[in-house]
């Protein structure tokens, strides 16, 4: 991940990424509630049977390459799929995050 500098200061919004079993998701959240959602997912990975392999959070700025922007929404639609968020907001309430995944 590159470095962002004080892009986070600045960012309204961040985009939470994780993995479970080679599936990637994404959720794009206000900043504030994009740092919870990363400190349960840091949670997460710590716990004896981790749901989720790894966990990152990246700014909405300029620096995001487009690329990157578009691998990002295309894993926030696979969270938005029926089922998936749903599953997902269980999964993240019971490591303390219970903000939902809707900005």
């Amino acid at each position: 991940m590159p470095i962002f500098g004080g892009a986070f200061s600045h960012a309204k919004h961040c985009f939470v990424e994780w993995s479970e079993d080679g599936e990637e998701y994404a959720a794009f959240l206000p900043t504030d509630r994009a740092f919870d959602c990363l400190a349960a997912c840091e949670a997460m990975m710590k716990a004896k049977n981790p749901p989720i392999e790894s966990a990152e959070i990246w700014p909405m700025c300029r620096s995001v390459t487009k690329g990157n922007l578009d691998r990002l929404w295309k894993q926030v639609r696979r969270l938005r799929e029926p089922g998936n968020q749903k599953t997902w907001s269980i999964e993240f309430a019971r490591f303390g995050y219970g903000g939902g995944f809707e900005r």
